[in-house]
């Protein structure tokens, strides 16, 4: 489906007659405006990344780029809009910067993923069909990230007059249900976050499917640092099995690291690779039960005894846009009841000690 966009570009062309460069993207300031812009970026843990890239949807005059810069934060940035006149100006503004005319939408064709998708107020301005329209950038943002996602709204908990005005559908702006928004994006993602603490009129909604911004505060902890097993299991625990198994490089093959190093690979689905590392574990260490559990688990799917639990996550994962490559979707592996009970066993039955 194509999206109209002559009401947004109405309304934007309007808003550029100000004076005020805050105004210009219908912000009521500049300091509100940024604390937007510092509330989206706390989505990662930016201390912990020395260099990232951001899509900017909405990107607007490209004051977030221009923000990024003087907070001294380094980025490989991108900015799209559908607005032609604020994508002129935003390259005037910041020759420095890559800008865009892109719906993306139906116009993707990036060729890479972003550590980080930003949209701040870039789904406001109502379209016909907003909600669903809403839904399908979610989901789209989802697929082009590749640590977090971290879009904010206008709330229908907006205090004042405007709040009466905010649930009529004639309104041009679109204030959000934040539970609903919320609702919409744990079918999207498991890791999802609602925020309510920046501003009375705002709510921002986080998604974080490669990345946990806890964890790596954590594995940053002054000495004695974490040790290796023990990040290397939560990352387990929050599915993200590459970082683990960086986590683990150059540990000892203890039974421990080597289940857990299956339990990674596991993960991946590479399932003969997950079944020798099992096996490897045992070798070190005949009793060790988790090992054991997982060996069972993995050499029953690769004999097909679970070959039809297996067909209904090819197809879920289908549904979500699985690589080609076979790489796993984080996104969206607990739409199912079913999968979401399997997992808690998983962890419940196999996890060291």
């Amino acid at each position: 489906m194509t999206w109209d966009f002559e009401e947004v570009l109405a309304y934007y062309r309007e808003t550029l007659g100000h004076e005020d460069d805050a105004r210009r993207v219908a912000w009521r300031s500049r300091f509100d405006q940024e604390l937007r812009f510092e509330n989206l970026l706390e989505a990662i843990d930016l201390e912990g990344i020395e260099m990232f890239s951001v899509l900017d949807v909405g990107c607007g005059l490209g004051d977030l780029f221009g923000y990024l810069q003087r907070t001294g934060r380094e980025v490989d940035y991108l900015g799209v809009d559908v607005v032609p006149e604020m994508i002129e100006e935003a390259r005037l503004r910041h020759p420095e910067g890559r800008f865009e005319v892109r719906d993306v939408l139906t116009e993707p064709g990036f060729g890479r993923r972003f550590d980080l998708v930003l949209c701040s107020g870039g789904l406001t301005v109502r379209v016909e069909r907003h909600e669903r329209f809403v839904r399908q950038m979610l989901g789209r943002m989802l697929e082009l990230c590749e640590l977090a996602v971290a879009v904010n709204f206008q709330s229908t908990r907006a205090w004042g007059a405007r709040a009466g005005a905010a649930l009529n559908d004639a309104d041009p702006l679109y204030h959000a249900d934040p539970l609903a928004i919320y609702a919409v994006c744990r079918q999207l993602c498991r890791w999802t976050v609602l925020r309510e603490d920046m501003l009375a009129t705002d709510f921002t909604v986080t998604m974080t499917p490669g990345h946990s911004r806890s964890l790596s505060r954590y594995r940053r902890l002054p000495s004695p640092p974490p040790e290796a097993v023990g990040v290397g299991w939560l990352l387990l625990e929050r599915r993200l099995p590459i970082q683990a198994l960086e986590a683990l490089d150059g540990e000892a093959p203890t039974a421990e690291v080597l289940n857990l190093r299956g339990m990674a690979w596991h993960q991946i689905g590479e399932l003969k690779t997950a079944q020798g590392f099992y096996r490897r574990a045992l070798e070190r260490d005949g009793g060790y039960a988790p090992a054991m559990v997982n060996l069972e688990t993995v050499s029953a799917r690769l004999e097909g005894e679970l070959g039809g639990q297996v067909e209904g996550e090819g197809r879920a994962a289908a549904e979500l846009g699985d690589d080609a490559d076979g790489a796993p979707v984080q996104a969206g592996e607990l739409l199912d009841d079913g999968q979401a009970k399997a997992d808690a066993a998983f962890f419940e039955l196999k996890v060291p000690r």
